[in-house]
């Protein structure tokens, strides 16, 4: 027994002395401090004492050589003196908060070496543009969170993931193209980038989470490629210059309020691939005049459109009507807005839930008839005259079908 006990205490100090052996933490070479290993003969950047910082690829150290492979978890943070760092090829990883809060940096190059940056890398620093490896996988968590300073950014065609709050109040950044290697963009990847008013967004891209582009208030338009399945809840949310969105049709999902608060967008056309008008949609979207519903919606919820009090057309495919929530078209100006649908199902609207409160209910064949005929550039005007609608177009009337009334 006692020779068991003996054997296992020698055991575990023999552990303790390899572990105490494998890594030497915080020796200072030159103006740096590393962690050695002294099993892999590998070298971690753990701090800095000057505020110009050159790693080398290698130290020497108790004349062992050590490889320089890494920029260790929070190595400098919060180093507001430091203003330039110069990173080797043989550094392959840097840690979480590794930069974060170095308000004097203000550019930085990652080395194609580098194949990973840890979450919060960044964030709160004054870094104004930056070069990533181009053979960077994934843009961590907060990497970039609340770089006020950052203008200008290439995101490299080897990432494939934007994790959340990658950009999060980047308020200085005006454009972003998403390459096509990217395939999810995250939680509030861009949500307050204040100043972005161009986003490009490539074919490869299936997810856009929630709040992901919510508050960029200088975004003008955005074309949503066909590869994307899915639109988190909010996305959009008070991109308040956004005039123009394209939806395709590979979008099977779109959440609640994701374009609401867009108070300069005008038209709307939601693609077929949709079964579900989510609630609060489009909600307070005031300039909205033109919405098109497809046939494949089976339901409206709640407030959908409420405050779009510029609405006057909604095209609406559905030959039967969609089941709509009482509070869909709150703030719309139902005696004035109308509600073209399928010619045979007329009567069915006029007798549905919330639809019959629409007080012109057309044909779309009808109004098709009245655009097929506007060949020129005369802007149109729709009146209402004895209850029945025409449409003015110069000093012309119009039937809805394109007759002239003399």
């Amino acid at each position: 027994m006692k020779k068991k006990i003996f054997t296992f205490l020698f055991a575990m100090i023999a552990s303790m002395s390899s572990l105490n052996a494998e890594i030497i933490r915080d020796v200072r070479i030159g103006n740096i401090y590393y962690d050695l290993s002294t099993e892999s003969k590998t070298a971690e950047v753990s701090g800095g004492v000057r505020d110009t910082i050159i790693i080398p690829s290698s130290v020497e150290y108790e004349s062992t050589v050590y490889s320089v492979t890494s920029i260790g978890e929070s190595a400098f943070d919060d180093y507001s003196f430091l203003t330039a760092v110069t990173i080797p090829n043989s550094v392959t990883s840097i840690g979480n908060y590794a930069f974060s809060r170095c308000d004097a940096l203000k550019s930085i190059t990652i080395p194609n070496s580098v194949t990973s940056i840890g979450k919060s890398a960044f964030q709160s620093s004054g870094l104004e543009s930056i070069t990533l490896s181009n053979n960077l996988l994934v843009l961590e968590e907060s990497i970039f969170n609340s770089c006020s300073s950052l203008v200008s950014i290439t995101i490299p065609n080897s990432v494939t993931l934007i994790k959340k709050q990658a950009f999060l109040w980047c308020s200085s950044l005006t454009s972003i193209t998403i390459p096509s290697s990217v395939t999810t963009i995250e939680a509030h990847a861009f949500n307050s980038c204040s100043n972005l008013a161009s986003v490009t967004l490539s074919h490869g891209i299936s997810e856009i989470g929630i709040y992901a582009f919510c508050k960029c208030e200088n975004l003008t338009s955005v074309t949503i490629p066909n590869s994307v399945t899915s639109i988190g809840k909010y996305a959009f949310r008070n991109c308040s210059k956004l005039v123009s969105v394209t939806i395709p049709n590979s979008i099977t999902s779109i959440g609640e309020f994701t374009f609401s608060l867009c108070v300069e967008l005008v038209d709307v056309v939601i693609p077929n691939s949709i079964t579900t008008i989510d609630a609060g949609l489009f909600s307070g979207c005031s300039k909205l005049e033109s919405v098109t519903i497809p046939s494949s919606v089976t339901e409206v919820k709640s407030s959908a459109f409420k405050e779009c009090t510029s609405l006057t057309k909604i095209y609406n495919y559905g030959i039967n009507p969609a089941n709509a929530y009482s509070n869909v078209f709150d703030g719309v100006n139902k005696s004035s807005c109308t509600l073209y649908v399928p010619k045979n199902s007329i009567n069915l609207y006029k007798n549905a839930p919330v639809w019959k409160e629409f007080y012109l209910i057309s044909a779309i064949e009808d109004v098709q008839a009245i655009e097929d005929a506007e060949i020129d550039n005369v802007r149109s005007a729709k009146v209402i005259i004895d209850g029945k609608v025409y449409i003015n177009r110069g000093d012309k009337t119009y039937t809805l079908q394109g007759q002239e009334v003399k």
